[in-house]
């Protein structure tokens, strides 16, 4: 660019932060070269090299959501070890075009962090890609080519939640999946239905109920199975739940027909959240590392800021299995308790 302008990398410099004298002519050449070279100034990298402290901003969609407030709580530990001030907002534009919302007000160049919940598109993240030095963050498999993300993998727990139903001696198992397979919520339950065909339930040993993700969705699930089944040979012993709110749901409508959590049905839940960590017996579920993951986030923004357009791989950060009292070995009599009046 200063070659372009015929000027010294010091007074391009000098225009570009606003920090010194330039005549009008040698400016007016400047604005010309950055229009030619489409370039845009990358504040955050500026930051660093000038050793000032930097700002980065956060952006979610909900950032009351339990686990955007646990990866934000990462994202502000590893900051405040590092000296950079973090900046929190909302995004209310659609997933799709996050540009669209208040994210979009934002200074070009700003380093972010957007957490998402949800399913987020590669023409979502190429349009902050083009204003942003940017990170995702969430949940599930990441595919969105060069991409930088960190992002938690719920396969490997949902193969252990999987394994330690079947090692319990359950056999006749059903998985609540959910009525919409997109993002996190396929993951989970593929991991879950992977995890017991490899633990050696056949294809046909395992039910499956769809069914919304919220403890509404929960009950109904237990509605579908047990009131509406009459053979009781065909009524599963464990239930596997998506989420913790289905599980809890399960819990719920499970007590309220007679039926005995674990003696009657084993449970189990994903995202060891608050609510599932009060239950009785305590759910056994799977722990979302949504800390690690917004410290890895912060960490992967200033590598990205560093390097600039080079690719920067996905991380992905493994969830774990949290054992609680919900799941034991089934009993012989299945029907008892089962099948009383609604």
């Amino acid at each position: 660019m200063a070659r372009l302008a015929d000027v010294s990398k010091t007074t391009v410099s000098y225009v570009i932060n606003g920090t010194g004298y330039v005549s009008e002519e040698r400016r007016t050449r400047i604005e010309l070269a950055i229009a030619r070279l489409g370039y845009r100034p990358n504040a955050f990298a500026r930051g660093l090299r000038s050793s000032r402290v930097s700002t980065v901003g956060v952006v979610s969609a909900d950032a009351a959501d339990p686990f955007v407030a646990r990866v934000t709580s990462g994202i502000l530990a590893e900051a405040a070890a590092r000296d950079i001030i973090v900046t929190v907002s909302v995004d209310s534009g659609p997933s799709s075009c996050p540009e669209s919302g208040r994210v979009g007000a934002r200074q070009t160049g700003e380093p972010l962090i957007y957490v998402t919940d949800n399913e987020f598109s590669a023409e979502a993240y190429a349009t902050l890609a083009a204003r942003h030095v940017v990170v995702l963050a969430g949940e599930g498999e990441h595919r969105l080519g060069r991409a930088a993300a960190a992002m938690i993998d719920p396969r490997p727990a949902a193969h252990d939640l999987a394994t330690f139903v079947v090692s319990s001696g359950h056999t006749r198992v059903a998985i609540v999946t959910p009525a919409r397979w997109s993002g996190k919520w396929s993951e989970r339950a593929a991991g879950l239905r992977d995890g017991l065909i490899a633990a050696g339930i056949p294809w046909v040993g395992i039910t499956t109920i769809s069914a919304e993700v919220s403890v509404h969705g929960g009950r109904v699930a237990i509605e579908e199975l047990f009131m509406v089944t009459p053979d009781l040979s065909l009524r599963p012993t464990a239930v596997l739940c998506v989420d913790d709110s289905v599980a809890i749901g399960v819990l719920q409508r499970s007590r309220e027909v007679g039926l005995i959590v674990p003696d009657h049905l084993s449970v189990t839940g994903f995202g060891d959240t608050t609510p599932a960590q009060t239950t009785s017996p305590r759910l056994t579920t799977a722990r979302l590392p949504a800390e690690e993951i917004g410290q890895a986030a912060l960490e992967m923004l200033l590598r990205s800021a560093d390097l600039g357009d080079k690719a920067i791989p996905a991380r992905m950060i493994a969830a774990s299995m949290v054992r609680g009292g919900s799941v034991r070995p089934p009993q012989l009599d299945t029907g008892t308790g089962m099948g009383v009046e609604r």
